[in-house]
């Protein structure tokens, strides 16, 4: 079967360097489309580079205190972000661009290189998932159960179709918990934490975890989610 989350062709062209867009309550995961709206110059000067080439762009989450950075024009991001390729984009008359960078693979910040943009480029390490040849878990469980907490969140019985591919047992226990995880809309703390974890069982604990709280809310609450999980095209 082809793997349709291989990054391999994607990541072809990288180079070990790549732009960085920090922002603050954005974490971008591996295997997701993102819809961007870039409006800045500077960062619109960094999509105009990225078409002219690789189309790489690495997301990255600032650090708490980056409002009070004052004139640093470089404040401090997480060491793990996610390196992502442009598949669409929608260039505005005014400069500005709508586009959807799709999560390729995890990535290291080794380093941040200077260099004579207005935009921020580092040197950056990708690393894949970690899969412990002893199961801390049953791994073939463990999908059933983030799925179900899934289905009690829906409110329904069939999933969204964005997500029955996952139920495809060929479809690694990683990648599942990275497409949910982004369709769970976790705060951005929330999101990093998994984002950093490169243990997949370890992940699917954490999510799992934030999965049964969601749940448990809903049902004391007597809340209603609907339209989940939410469409890829909305950020």
């Amino acid at each position: 079967m082809i793997d349709p989350f291989a990054a391999s062709d994607a990541l072809a062209g990288f180079t070990g360097c790549a732009p960085i867009f920090p922002l603050p309550n954005v974490v971008l995961f591996p295997h997701v489309p993102l819809p961007l709206h870039i409006f800045e110059s500077r960062y619109q000067a960094m999509i105009e580079d990225a078409l002219n080439g690789n189309r790489l762009v690495a997301m990255t989450l600032l650090r708490p205190g980056w409002e009070i950075a004052g004139d640093d024009d470089r404040p401090a991001v997480f060491e793990t972000g996610c390196l992502g390729q442009i598949t669409a984009e929608d260039r505005l008359p005014d400069g500005r661009f709508h586009l959807i960078l799709r999560g390729i693979t995890r990535v290291r910040v080794i380093e941040e290189v200077d260099i004579e943009t207005p935009y921020r480029v580092a040197r950056l390490k990708p690393f894949t998932d970690f899969v412990p040849p002893t199961a801390t878990i049953s791994r073939d469980h463990r999908r059933l159960e983030l799925l179900d907490g899934c289905r009690e969140l829906a409110g329904q019985s069939d999933l969204n179709e964005l997500l029955l591919p996952m139920l495809d047992d060929s479809v690694p226990l990683g990648t599942l918990c990275d497409v949910l995880a982004h369709a769970l809309r976790l705060s951005a703390p929330a999101a990093q934490q998994l984002l950093d974890e490169a243990d997949v069982d370890v992940r699917s604990d954490l999510l799992l975890d934030r999965l049964r709280a969601v749940n448990r809310t809903r049902r004391e609450t007597g809340s209603v989610t609907s339209g989940f999980p939410p469409a890829f095209s909305v950020n």
